[in-house]
This record gives structure tokens, sequence and C-alpha cells, in this order.
């Protein structure tokens, strides 16, 4: 009767200790329910949010084009501009680059600007002239300073002289654009002005039109 008692209740407890759990998998030890917890958001779909690398750059269409040479001659209002004496004055410093649209009408034709240059703050004056165009243009940037003498550091480009006249103010030239660096000799201020000038680079039998910006550093 005791051994009866004892198989019976080893054959209820004992299937009841060592049945399968039906989560068990032998391949890694875990329960398939967690696994399956754990991988659900490794199957979700990425967002289809609008794409940042195709027409998006703020380096997009509203800067394409900003150096194309202009194609047709339009109307110069800055002529007669042909001499140093004859420069067409244009706003500098406080209010920005002075732009200026305009033609060569041939060969001999030179443009002249003219803008006031000074100091801004602690940080000195360095004029510069670039002209886009679909020929090459020589540039330059001459110097007459308010008090004293102009002494410039033209860098890798020519030194000149506006002129064969004694008094004609120093500049730098070059092909396209050009820059400079300036003292007054004997004064403390470097306020002035700056001629720019533009012309044909080599001959041209037609007018040839031009985009040029003259900049300072400062």
């Amino acid at each position: 009767m005791r051994n009866g008692l004892l198989a019976l209740l080893c054959l209820c407890g004992c299937n009841g200790l060592f049945e399968a759990d039906p989560n068990f998998t032998e391949s890694d030890g875990n329960s398939t329910s967690d696994a399956q917890t754990t991988d659900s958001p490794t199957t979700e779909a990425p967002s289809s949010g609008p794409s940042t690398t195709s027409g998006d750059s703020p380096t997009g269409s509203s800067t394409e084009g900003a150096d194309t040479p202009p194609t047709e001659c339009v109307e110069d209002t800055y002529e007669d501009n042909d001499s140093l004496g004859g420069a067409r004055v244009g706003e500098l410093i406080a209010d920005g680059p002075f732009v200026v649209e305009a033609n060569l009408d041939d060969s001999a034709d030179e443009d002249w600007f003219k803008v006031d240059i000074a100091p801004s703050g602690a940080l000195r004056p360095e004029p510069s002239l670039s002209v886009v165009a679909s020929l090459d243009t020589e540039v330059c940037i001459f110097v007459r300073c308010t008090l004293g003498d102009a002494e410039l550091d033209c860098g890798s480009f020519d030194a000149v002289t506006a002129g064969p006249n004694e008094g004609d103010p120093p500049g730098c030239c070059g092909t396209t654009a050009v820059s400079l660096g300036y003292d007054c000799i004997g004064a403390v201020e470097l306020d002035g002005f700056a001629y720019g000038r533009v012309r044909a680079a080599a001959p041209i039998d037609a007018c040839l039109p031009y985009v040029a910006t003259i900049s300072d550093a400062s």
C-alpha cells in the first residue's frame, strides 16, 4: 500500500516537474516570446520624410549662375567715364560693395570708378576689384590718400601708376581681379580714394558687357 501510494505521487509530481516549457528553444536558450518582443522594432520601415540632399541645400538655385558673364550689352549709364578725372563715384564701406553693370565699347575704351575708402574700426582697408566678363579684362586699383602719399603693397599683382603725369596715384593691376594693401605715409589716418579701372586685356571688335565689383576687406 505504501509503495503504491509513493508510485502514484511520483507519477503525478514528476510529470508536473519535468513538463517541457513551450517557450524554450534549444537554439539560443531564450524564450520565443522575448525574441519576438526584442526583434519587432528592427522590422519597422524607416520614415520616408523629405530628402535634404536634393534641392534643399542652402547653396541651391539661388546661387546658380552668379558668376555667369552677361551676354548682351546694356545701356551704359556710367559714360562718359574714360579717365581718372571722369571716374564715376560709387558708395563703399558702410553700404557694402559697389557693383557695376556696364560695357567696354571697343579696345580703346576704358571705364573708371571712384569710391571713398577709410578704416572701419580696427580693420585696415584693402580695396579690391573683380570683373566677370566673357573675355579677360585688365583691372586696376589706384589709391590717393587724403593726407600723405599712398604706399601700396601689390603682392603678386603688377605695380603701376595711373598715368605719366607727376602726382598720378599709384596702383596695382591684374587680370580679372586685383586687390592691395596701402599706407598713407606721413599721415595717421588712412582715409582716401580708390579708383578702379576696367579695360579689355586683348583687342576686341565688339562691345564687351561686364559686371564689376569694387569691395573692401574692412
